[in-house]
C-alpha cells in the first residue's frame, strides 16, 4: 500500500507579486500538510512540475504544490517557480516557493468549486498538531486495516484510530442530495398517478356522458376501431397540451432546483424529454 500523511484544511490569506485581491475573500487559500506520495495515493495528476519529496526538509527553502485553482487565481497559469507568502497572525511567513501544480480536487462537496489549495511539505513542518490524516491505498481497505494498527501503535501506543473508507467519506457527502432525490422521486411519481387518474377519470366520465351517441355510431356502422381511436384521440389532445404547458413550467422553474443537482443540467434535454414520454 502506498501511504501519504495529510492534515485538515485551514486556510488564510497569501500574497504574491502580481495578484491584487478585488475582495475580503479573494485572497485565501486552503493549506494542506501533506507527504510524498500523496498525491499519487489519492490518484491526484500531477499537471507541471514536480512532487513533494523527502529531500524538502526544514533547511530547505520553502516549497509548495498548489491546485490549478490557485494557479490561475494568483499567478495567471504560469506559476512554476513563483512565489507567495501567507499571513500569520500580525506577521508574515517566509516567501514560498511554488514547484508543482497538481489537479482540482472536491474536499467537503461535489457541488463546490474546488478551492485555492497549497500542499506544503510535512517534512518542512513537524508542528502535526493533534489530529493527523492518513490516506492509505490498497487492493482490500478490509485487509489493510489489521497492518495499519499494528505500525501505528506500535510506533505510538496511545495513539487512537479510527477508519474510514473513500466511499464512505463519498457516501456521506452525498447523504443530503440522495435524501432530496429520493423524496421528490417519490413526489414526482405521486403527481404522475394523480394526472393518470385525472385523465383517465375525465375521459371515462366524457365517454359514459356521450354512450348514447357512440351507441349510435356504432348502430350506423362505425367501426369498433374508429370509436376506439376517436376517445384515444381526445385523450391525446388533453396529454399533448398539459405535457406542452408542463414543459414550459419546467423550464421556468428548474432555476429553483439547480442548487440541488449534481452532474446533470437543470435543463438537461434526456431527463425532461424521458419525463415527458412516461407522462405521455
Amino acid at each position: 500500500a502506498a501511504r501519504a500523511g495529510a492534515l485538515a484544511l485551514p486556510h488564510g490569506e497569501v500574497e504574491t507579486p502580481d495578484f491584487t485581491p478585488s475582495g475580503e475573500r479573494d485572497a485565501i487559500v486552503y493549506f494542506n500538510q501533506v507527504s510524498d506520495g500523496y498525491f499519487g495515493t489519492l490518484g491526484t495528476a500531477l499537471k507541471e512540475g514536480r512532487d513533494v519529496t523527502p529531500q524538502d526538509a526544514a533547511t530547505s527553502p520553502p516549497i509548495a504544490v498548489i491546485n490549478e485553482a490557485m494557479a490561475k487565481r494568483f499567478f495567471h497559469g504560469d506559476p512554476i517557480g513563483r512565489q507567495y507568502r501567507a499571513h500569520h497572525g500580525r506577521g508574515m511567513s517566509p516567501w514560498v516557493t511554488v514547484v508543482g501544480v497538481v489537479a482540482d480536487a472536491k474536499y467537503e462537496s461535489l457541488k463546490d468549486d474546488a478551492p485555492p489549495t497549497a500542499f506544503l511539505p510535512l517534512t518542512q513542518d513537524q508542528d502535526l498538531g493533534a489530529q493527523v490524516v492518513f490516506e492509505v491505498r490498497g487492493a482490500s481497505p478490509t485487509m489493510l486495516i489489521p497492518a495499519v494498527k499494528k505500525v501505528m501503535l506500535g510506533a505510538s501506543p496511545s495513539t487512537a484510530l479510527t477508519f474510514k473508507t473513500f466511499e464512505a467519506q463519498v457516501d456521506a457527502s452525498l447523504a443530503r442530495p440522495r435524501l432530496l432525490g429520493t423524496l421528490s422521486g417519490f413526489f414526482g411519481a405521486l403527481a404522475l398517478l394523480l394526472s393518470v387518474i385525472g385523465v383517465y377519470g375525465t375521459i371515462s366520465y366524457n365517454v359514459t356522458r356521450r354512450r348514447s351517441e357512440i351507441g349510435i355510431r356504432i348502430a350506423l356502422g362505425a367501426a369498433a376501431r374508429r370509436v376506439r381511436s376517436m376517445v384515444v384521440g381526445e385523450a391525446g389532445v388533453l396529454v399533448v397540451l398539459g405535457v406542452a404547458l408542463g414543459l414550459g413550467m419546467t423550464l421556468v422553474g428548474t432555476r429553483f432546483v439547480t442548487s440541488f443537482l449534481y452532474g446533470v443540467s437543470s435543463t438537461d434535454p434526456i431527463t425532461i424529454g424521458g419525463a415527458a414520454v412516461l407522462m405521455m
